[in-house]
């Protein structure tokens, strides 16, 4: 499996441009986890077949079937409906079309790398366009993109479109090639309309049209984008691009910019962003009146607004315009803030009032856009959605992500997305685990390091492995964060074999904190515009024991203590604390989480626990006197 998996990265480096920065590489998804985890659920569904007639239009913004395409317009599921992989798409969410079935897994895992197959349909349901002429001027307008943030199309993929005849045959009317091979594996490309008129023999009653695309089909390759797709009679095609809509292209950014989550005990009103940036489109021909609100409110308690703010009534022309990516450099009207408990933050934008814009109900889907932002144990730059792979090359090559610390806390562990690859039990995923002191915004001395550790795939959307920071005796090792101070976490490349780590492509914030060291030269900036999924979790209790941020960690103290029964019943005996009646007990699950705490104690009545391992530490003065590995069956 090892060699079958190197060879499937080196193809897939030169069969579908990879981006490169010096010592990582960016490479495809082998598999989408939202679409796996749905099917897991034993969920698709399945559409009825409906006849539906003029206008047909579908943007996919708050899509009421989520990641599947809506029934009510659409036959199949093969489509993957999202908000990541299209760059700046005309409207807010996308159909991506790529080399994946329904459930999210390759169509053949085992299929050329080298010669497109078929692999994705979009297929309208039957629109009845009996007793219809070629006067009526029907015409199928739609904006398409390759690549996005995703995995470019090559020369040979393509994208094409068909329309069902009156006879039941399947008719190519367009076929849309990939990118030619002389365009920057670097540059960004844009959405372009298409437009086609109908002619006769489609104008029908059992009318449809189908969108295909010719894939590399074993895995997440060769994306194509759609969106913005309007079917209708009575269009002038010299003015097809004049939609009365204007429409947030893009989710909310974090408020929290650059980062996606912050620990709820280092949260305070400095985090917010200073700045908001509120990406539009003007489909319509006119300027008018745009009337914007950002809102920003603690889930837990939906009435009370963190920040209810107005943008100044603008005058906005056509698009695409300066006023496109409008940023508020001057907000400051955020409510002050203290959070007691993790806390879910809800960022929405809002078009008020469209009617200079908009005349038809279709239009207002685009209107509202929301984030979700996590106040838990956690710093994050990524939104936990993978985009692609980022390999680290060569041996002994480093990467590095900065974080920092609000107050006085321990970092306690890391979080690892890996994405899915085929067998992924019987991959060799060791890298070398560090930590690093700041030293000029770079990584300095080495905090922690663990060898030839290996990674776990977590089965599951948002999987993230954690890491506990302990020694090779399982001894939980914290290490003190002082308010203020900046930290580095991240890897070394162990082997020659590649270890993928999920990349979310979202956040090109995130660059700045990214840095890599190849060999012996000098740590360089990550220039790949994006998120590497790994996390620093830091202490989730309210009161947590806090290791000294102003001295270094104490030399360990022995402590000869005995824990059973392992695996654990309802009561805990611990033995050997009968002299440290000082000393607490913290018990953490697999992910980091404190699930109990109690003073020392020789009979401890645990709470109901679901099964997986845990963690038992001793703690006393600030100090982790020992942990232990237990079982809960």
């Amino acid at each position: 499996m090892f060699y079958r998996t190197l060879l499937y990265l080196l193809i897939c480096c030169l069969s579908s441009p990879a981006l490169f920065a010096q010592g990582v590489q960016l490479v495809p998804l082998e598999e989408n986890l939202a679409l796996k985890k749905r099917s897991q659920l034993k969920n698709n569904q399945v559409c009825p077949n409906l006849q539906l007639s003029l206008p047909f239009f579908e943007d996919f913004a708050n899509n009421p079937n989520g990641i599947y395409p809506d029934c009510s317009r659409w036959q199949d599921n093969h489509a993957y409906i999202n908000e990541q992989f299209g760059y700046l798409p005309p409207s807010l969410g996308v159909a991506t079309l790529d080399g994946l079935d329904q459930t999210g897994a390759p169509y053949d895992a085992n299929a050329s790398v080298s010669i497109p197959e078929a692999a994705d349909t979009l297929t309208s349901q039957t629109i009845d366009l009996d007793n219809r002429n070629l006067s009526d001027q029907i015409v199928l307008s739609y904006f398409y993109q390759p690549q996005g943030w995703g995995d470019r199309p090559e020369e040979g993929d393509s994208l094409l479109l068909e329309f069902l005849d009156q006879n039941g045959n399947w008719q190519a009317v367009r076929a849309h090639a990939g990118v030619p091979s002389s365009v920057s594996t670097t540059d960004l490309i844009d959405f372009e309309e298409e437009l086609v008129v109908l002619d006769t023999q489609f104008l029908h009653a059992n009318f449809q049209f189908r969108f295909r695309n010719l894939a590399t089909i074993t895995g997440s390759n060769d994306h194509w984008n759609l969106d913005y797709i309007y079917l209708d009679a009575n269009r002038d095609t010299s003015q097809a691009s004049n939609y009365a809509d204007v429409s947030f292209r893009m989710r909310p950014k974090s408020p929290l910019a650059p980062y996606t989550a912050v620990p709820w005990r280092h949260f305070d009103n400095t985090l917010w962003s200073d700045s908001i940036v509120m990406q539009c489109f003007n489909h319509n021909g006119l300027s008018g009146t745009l009337d914007r609100r950002y809102q920003v409110y603690d889930s837990a308690q939906t009435s009370f607004l963190l920040l209810n703010s107005q943008v100044p009534a603008t005058t906005y022309a056509p698009s695409p315009n300066a006023d496109d990516d409008y940023r508020d450099l001057s907000l400051n009207a955020f409510s002050p803030f203290l959070p007691s408990q993790t806390t879910e933050l809800i960022s929405r934008y809002i078009i008020e009032n469209p009617s200079d814009f908009q005349s038809a109900a279709r239009y207002q889907a685009n209107d509202t856009a929301y984030l979700k932002t996590q106040l838990s144990n956690y710093f994050a730059y990524d939104d936990a959605s993978a985009e692609m792979r980022i390999i680290v090359q060569g041996i002994g090559t480093q990467l590095a992500v900065a974080f920092q610390a609000q107050v006085d806390d321990t970092l306690r562990g890391i979080y690892f997305h890996l994405p899915y690859f085929t067998n992924r039990d019987a991959e060799l995923d060791f890298i070398n685990v560090k930590v690093w002191e700041d030293s000029a915004g770079v990584p300095g001395q080495e905090l922690f390091s663990k060898d030839i550790y290996k990674l776990r795939y977590v089965e599951g959307f948002n999987g993230f492995h954690y890491m506990p920071l302990s020694d090779f005796a399982d001894s939980l090792t914290p290490i003190a964060l002082a308010a203020g101070s900046r930290f580095h976490i991240g890897w070394q490349q162990a082997s020659s074999t590649p270890v993928p780590v999920g990349f979310d492509r979202n956040n090109s914030d995130a660059e700045a904190f990214t840095h890599v060291k190849v060999g012996g030269n000098a740590w360089q900036d990550l220039a790949l515009g994006g998120a590497v999924m790994i996390r620093p979790v830091l202490s989730p209790s309210a009161n947590p024991v806090i290791v000294s941020s102003t001295t270094t960690l104490a030399p360990k103290t022995t402590l000869d203590w005995k824990v059973f029964p392992n695996p654990l019943a309802d009561v805990l005996i611990i033995e050997g604390l009968e002299e440290r009646p000082q000393a607490e007990l913290q018990l953490y699950n697999s992910l980091g989480q404190l699930v109990a705490q109690s003073p020392a104690q020789s009979r401890w009545t645990l709470p109901q626990l679901p099964s997986g391992i845990y963690y038992l530490s001793v703690w006393e003065n600030g100090q982790c006197l020992g942990s232990k590995k237990l079982l809960q069956p």
